[in-house]
């Protein structure tokens, strides 16, 4: 403990954060899509780099090498990215709404 700020943090040498900050993971969500249903059945093979599982590791990977946990995975199958209103990707926009007002 930091014997100035009695705060936690300052002891390792991040004055102003507090202890819990240290502690609490960053979060992420994952959104995959794919225009054809054949790439999201397929098994992310090396020669399906745009797979649904294929999709899923890189995300995995960026989150986790930004310090960040996936809390949530949207997936729209055999969507055109030409559309806004695709599902899934409207349900991960209204969870980033409810997630946001409750933190």
């Amino acid at each position: 403990m930091d014997n100035n700020t009695g705060n936690m943090a300052g002891a390792f040498g991040m004055p102003g954060m507090g202890f819990e900050a240290l502690f609490t993971p960053k979060v992420a969500l994952s959104y995959l899509r794919v225009s054809r249903l054949s790439q999201a059945q397929r098994g992310g093979g090396d020669d399906e780099g745009f797979s649904i599982p294929a999709q899923r590791e890189a995300n995995k990977k960026k989150a986790a090498s930004m310090g960040a946990v996936v809390i949530k995975e949207f997936v729209d199958r055999g969507i055109s990215a030409k559309a806004a209103n695709r599902k899934d990707l409207q349900d991960m926009l209204d969870f980033i709404r409810d997630y946001s007002k409750s933190t």
